[in-house]
């Protein structure tokens, strides 16, 4: 069984999810956009074993506190190869919106949608390359929970007027690889609250 926890991060209020594995006590983030003690308090009090950071993608507000996580705490932090560019340039985007300049991680690990050795306990990672909002955007579905980053919202998607950004892209994405799922897939989004497979196909 999956416990998951949400945490509104950083300066545009990231979802971040904290997620374990009751069994094997394994957990992972998924966009960490702050909070990294408070985060790994609650790990400790859980007895967790923190695997990795996740990124649904590389826009500055979804990866605002990895830095820090990974020179306090040595966690390994994983985002698609389309959108590590991002990350490496995290300076210039922070500087271009106006918000204090955040130096990114020393060290990125990349996946594809050919990566299937990601894991949480016995419960595979399934990776859903969506781009769109960028190029390397990534949905994950642990069991029948989608974190779906900025691709997919509330009766709403994710804009695609930044870097990256493709409308008939995304759009695409949605339809052929979210859209199929299971209707009663839990949707977890990057901002705002949560949804399901089948309220987003009603209002598609």
């Amino acid at each position: 069984m999956l416990k998951i926890k949400q945490y509104p991060t950083g300066p545009l209020s990231v979802n971040t999810y904290l997620v374990c594995d009751d069994a094997s006590k394994e957990c992972v983030i998924i966009d960490l956009g702050g909070e990294i003690d408070k985060i790994y308090n609650d790990i400790n009090e859980f007895g967790g074993d923190l695997k990795y950071i996740l990124n649904t993608h590389g826009h500055f507000d979804h990866i605002w506190g990895e830095k820090e996580a990974q020179d306090k705490y040595k966690i390994d932090i994983y985002i698609h190869k389309d959108d590590l560019e991002m990350v490496n340039n995290l300076e210039t985007y922070t500087k271009l919106w106006g918000f204090p300049l955040q130096s990114p991680p020393k060290e990125v690990f990349t996946f594809d949608e050919t990566t299937n050795d990601l894991k949480i306990g016995d419960n595979k990672i399934k990776i859903f390359h969506t781009p769109g909002h960028t190029k390397g955007g990534c949905c994950f579905l642990i069991d029948n929970n989608l974190f779906s980053g900025d691709t997919l919202f509330y009766n709403s998607i994710g804009r695609t007027d930044l870097e990256g950004g493709n409308y008939s892209e995304l759009i695409n994405s949605i339809k052929t690889k979210l859209l199929p799922l299971d209707e009663n897939t839990l949707v977890y989004p990057g901002h705002g609250c949560r949804t399901t497979i089948k309220n987003e196909k009603r209002n598609f």
